[in-house]
């Protein structure tokens, strides 16, 4: 799926490539709770998650866990943009922050009010090369 981020949430819509299948045994579904129709799977873009995640990896976001979790993983709508960030409470504020060493690259954001809106959780995620 593409994921358009915009300033009041994000639309997704099914892209045509032949992209690596994705299937879930319905007790998959049932063990954990998700409803199959508030799961996306995205692929990853971008070396800001590394060595979590890497650019071409897939993941899979449930859209109906929105609350933000400490250390959870969470796909944001931030000031328009779609990103997978860790999401951080520190000092009773939010923040993005990437896994990526290279803070000065990836510095933390705050997440706060109308720039970051919560898509959902990362329950997923699938690397083809380890």
């Amino acid at each position: 799926m593409r994921l358009s981020a915009g300033i009041t949430g994000f639309n997704a819509e099914p892209i045509g490539d032949e992209g690596r299948p994705i299937t879930f045994r319905r007790d998959w579904f049932i063990k954990r709770g998700y409803a199959p129709e508030k799961l996306i799977a995205l692929d990853v873009k971008g070396e800001s998650m590394e060595t979590t995640m890497s650019d071409g990896d897939t993941v899979v976001i449930n859209t109906a866990d929105m609350t933000p979790k400490d250390g959870q993983i969470f796909a944001i709508n931030f000031d328009g943009e779609p990103v997978i960030k860790r999401m951080v409470k520190d000092y009773g504020r939010w923040f993005l922050v990437s896994d990526n060493l290279d803070q000065k690259r990836y510095p933390r954001q705050e997440c706060t009010g109308a720039p970051c809106i919560v898509i959902g959780k990362i329950v997923l995620l699938q690397r083809e090369n380890l």
